[in-house]
């Protein structure tokens, strides 16, 4: 109560007279001098975990106020009893983190706080921070903190020799205030490794789980990023998301897996029972549980089951099951035909030409197996391997020289050309009612010649023009067929054919005769000719 009295009258008498008070000392030097210590004291404040809005030193006024009471991270959002210039320091007692909030919407606005730095500021247990008020904008203001080392509590750094460690169990955040995690980089990068580039293998990585069976760094080769684990599992992150992975490419809504580059596959692939054949990609489906299709460096095979690690059971497998071409062994892209072979022998089926066309197929139309070329190329049946051919027969199935062709008779070709069929008559007045008809080709040009009789009383010859240009391109051209007659009946009549061909003419002559047979003189009655040839030009 004295002391009271005495701090009072030395007020009043100060600000009466406006002189400095010294307190131990005759020459003050400011308003108030003290020479010597001074004693403020403290009082205890009891805050609760989470956030303290408009935390109350009006009640009690002091300077100095010690904080007891949370049981986790608590956050102090406003203070009470603003009086420009009052200072007031807070102390936290607690093991946990202390937040102080930068303009906190749950305080009053004369009892926010301003932190300096536009985000709200932690301190670690047993820290300190001063405030200072100002009327200017009716805040609070950060005059100084100090983090306390505290080894047996949650301190922010303790050190172990030459390492430093924290215990605090609160999360740190980088350019945030509130971090959702235990670290928390809101804005900017990261960086392991060098701040400058330089060659060679950084070793630098980052580490997840016990011992290092999993980490991710620079390894292997220079600017290599290595992954490494005893399995990979790629997600969704969520409802919605479809967890798809593109190499090279972001990767679309569609696939789970797009790659803008090559695949390299290298490792086990089929075994064919003395070993793999090198390295493998299985595929398989949903709708086709039991059945995989591996392409490995040598084979595609469906199997059944869902490895090929051991001998494989065989599947059925389809290619191009709604149409398309198939091509094996060529990159010709014009092939008519839906399965294109290589000019190779050694498959199950194989079709070569060394001719300048070599588009080959084989089919079925309306019920008969079709073997054909597009080209002028022969096709050829025999026996042989992989590696050798003996031809039997061989087919040209167009141009000048088609036909087929035996080895055995000096590759003789005979090409049927066409079916003629003709008739006439004659009596006392000549030749009447000639017909000529080509049944199957157009060999015949419908002209005919040389109706005359040769030795009046033996011959008369018939010669029916053909077509020149379809016999060009043969050495020789027959004709097989059987002359008829009749009307004639005490004569013995012959009857003989003969082709003739020059490069511009063909005829086929028929010769009727007999010992004293005059046809053309006969007047006891008619005499009729008929018959039908095969034409064949030979090679």
């Amino acid at each position: 109560m004295k002391v009271l009295f005495f701090f009072s009258f030395i007020l009043i008498l100060n600000t009466s007279i406006g002189q400095n008070v010294g307190i131990g000392t005759t020459t003050p030097k400011a308003k108030i001098d003290i020479n010597g210590d001074m004693v403020l004291r403290n009082k205890t404040i009891t805050l609760s975990d989470g956030l303290n809005e408009n935390i109350n030193t009006d009640t009690a006024r002091f300077s100095h106020y010690t904080i007891v009471g949370p049981a986790t991270v608590f956050e102090v959002g406003g203070i009470t009893g603003g009086i420009d210039g009052r200072i007031v320091t807070f102390y936290n007692t607690s093991a946990y983190l202390m937040v102080i909030k930068h303009l906190s919407a749950g305080s009053n606005t004369s009892n926010q706080i301003h932190t300096g730095t536009g985000i709200d500021l932690s301190l670690s247990s047993y820290s300190s921070i001063t405030f200072r008020y100002l009327s200017f904008d009716s805040l609070w203001h950060i005059v100084s903190t100090h983090n306390e080392w505290n080894p047996s509590t949650a301190g922010l750094w303790n050190a172990n020799g030459n390492n430093i460690y924290n215990t605090n169990p609160g999360r740190v955040g980088i350019a945030t205030n509130q971090p959702s995690e235990m670290l928390q980089v809101d804005t900017g990068s990261i960086k392991i490794g060098r701040g400058v580039w330089t060659t060679g293998i950084s070793n630098t990585f980052l580490k997840f789980g016990d011992n290092d069976y999993v980490n991710i760094g620079e390894d292997e080769a220079d600017d290599h990023l290595v992954m490494k684990a005893k399995n990979f599992v790629f997600k969704p992150s969520g409802v919605g998301y479809p967890g798809n992975v593109g190499i090279g490419i972001s990767p679309s809504s569609v696939y789970k897996l797009q790659v803008n580059g090559n695949i390299f596959a290298y490792g086990s692939g089929i075994n064919y029972g003395t070993g793999f054949s090198g390295g493998g990609l299985q595929i398989s489906a949903n709708d086709h549980p039991n059945q995989t299709v591996l392409l490995d460096g040598k084979s595609i095979q469906a199997f059944g089951g869902t490895t090929a690690f051991a001998v494989p059971t065989p599947k059925d497998f389809t290619l191009n099951p709604f149409g398309g071409k198939i091509q094996i062994g060529t990159l010709s892209s014009a092939a008519s035909t839906s399965i294109s072979f290589p000019n190779r022998l050694g498959n199950k089926i194989s079709f070569w030409s060394s001719g300048p066309n070599n588009d080959f197929g084989i089919g079925l139309n309306s019920g008969n197996l079709q073997l054909y070329t597009a080209g002028f190329d022969r096709i050829s049946f025999g026996n042989g391997n992989a590696n050798s051919f003996n031809e039997a027969v061989g087919i040209i199935s167009g141009g000048p020289t088609q036909g087929i062709y035996a080895p055995e008779t000096g590759n003789l070709n005979i090409v049927p050309l066409g079916i003629i069929q003709f008739s006439f008559r004659t009596n006392g007045t000549g030749v009447q009612d000639v017909v000529i008809t080509n049944v199957a080709g157009n060999m015949a040009t419908g002209g005919y010649s040389n109706f005359s009789t040769i030795s009046d009383d033996d011959y008369i010859n018939f010669r029916i023009n053909l077509d020149v240009s379809k016999c060009s391109n043969y050495t020789t051209v027959i004709a097989i067929g059987s002359p008829e007659f009749n009307g004639v009946n005490r004569f013995i009549i012959r009857a003989l054919t003969n082709l003739f061909k020059t490069p511009t003419e063909a005829t086929l002559e028929i010769r009727y005769g007999a010992d004293g047979f005059s046809p053309t003189g006969n007047t006891a009655g008619s005499f009729e000719g008929s018959g039908r040839y095969i034409l064949y030009g030979i090679k």
